[in-house]
């Protein structure tokens, strides 16, 4: 994964402490069907993804009441995304850019036990 703000040290005076690499990834999705009112994981090779990582999803736009609920890293350079249909019938969600924030925990370092309030 390509950061332009990673740091391969903890900073204990920065707000990513506790991280190694912070980056954004575009990709491009393309959706299966939803089923109607069901919230359903599908899988997306995005390359550079590791197991451990933190990711959030930016969807593209979808046109229609499908939404993303969830999203994960289920294997190495693979992005789980859980989309949501809450409506009667089948719909898919759109397909586009999606923007991935991706967030690598820096090695060795576990569950943090306190975290200062900024």
């Amino acid at each position: 994964m390509a950061a332009p703000n990673s740091q391969t040290t903890p900073n204990s005076q920065s707000l990513f402490s506790n991280l190694q690499q912070v980056g954004i990834i575009a990709q491009t999705i393309t959706p299966g069907s939803v089923a109607t009112v069901v919230a359903a994981e599908q899988t997306f090779t995005v390359t550079g993804l590791a197991v451990g990582d933190v990711v959030f999803v930016s969807p593209a736009a979808t046109g229609n009441a499908t939404g993303v609920c969830s999203a994960r890293v289920t294997a190495a350079n693979t992005l789980g995304i859980t989309f949501v249909n809450p409506t009667a019938g089948a719909l898919t969600p759109g397909a586009g850019t999606y923007l991935i924030a991706v967030f690598r925990p820096a090695p060795g370092i576990g569950n943090l036990t306190a975290m200062p309030i900024l």
